[in-house]
């Protein structure tokens, strides 16, 4: 069993599935090779009143995403495979360019969490991973690409990073490049733990829960930056 699957089982799943506040036809892709844990995350999903389609492979969820109106997609990835894991995305996107998809896996370096991210991922759960925090993060990714589609004005974040500080801005912008806290600590002649304090004030401002959102979030300034600049 994986780490995701292991954490979910040492404890009952703590959701309702009409607490959520999304429709009961909502449908979601589980894409694990590993039975068990595909089973527990399809069991979180039930609870929350979601809709789940397992599949084992990738392949087999392209196909899946033919046929269905999938609204988010969560793969499960191994140890040391963030290339294997963006290719997986790259594949799923190529049915659905707007999917949302989150990654779970073990642990990773930020340069690792940066190229799912640039692969396409949305989030990045590190294993092992709690109902609870898969939930949230499935539920956050469904409701931005509701809004989105209903072309909600989403300027809101880029007030907020206008407002950070100059030494927030520059921590962010080497974020968006794929530094490491300690990279960052060395570039700019700090300790990390001035570092940690920064990237945990730029997460609670700009709205991101975990590393990859603030990657993201970094990432998406950069390029609305590069355009500003270039029109």
């Amino acid at each position: 069993m994986s780490a995701i699957g292991e954490a979910m089982g040492r404890k009952s799943i703590p959701l309702e599935g009409n607490q959520n506040g999304l429709a009961q036809q909502t449908v979601v892709l589980v894409v694990d090779e590993d039975d068990a844990s595909r089973i527990l995350v399809c069991k979180v999903l039930e609870a929350m009143g979601i809709l789940p389609i397992a599949c084992a492979s990738v392949a087999e969820a392209m196909a899946q995403l033919r046929l269905t109106k999938a609204e988010c997609a969560i793969l499960s990835t191994p140890a040391d495979s963030a290339v294997d894991g963006a290719s997986a995305i790259t594949q799923l996107h190529r049915v659905d360019e707007r999917i949302p998809v989150i990654v779970t896996g073990p642990a990773s370096e930020p340069s690792s969490i940066m190229r799912l991210v640039r692969g396409g991922a949305r989030d990045f759960l590190a294993a092992p991973v709690e109902a609870a925090a898969l939930a949230d993060a499935v539920r956050y990714q469904i409701e931005r690409r509701r809004t989105l589609a209903h072309g909600v004005d989403t300027s809101s974040r880029r007030g907020r990073i206008e407002k950070l500080s100059a030494r927030e801005r520059q921590i962010l912008d080497f974020v968006a490049r794929g530094y490491s806290t300690k990279q960052i600590a060395a570039a700019i002649g700090r300790v990390e733990k001035t570092i940690e304090f920064h990237r945990h004030n730029l997460m609670r401002k700009l709205g991101a829960s975990n590393a990859a959102q603030l990657i993201h979030i970094a990432m998406t300034d950069a390029h609305q930056q590069t355009r500003s600049d270039l029109g």
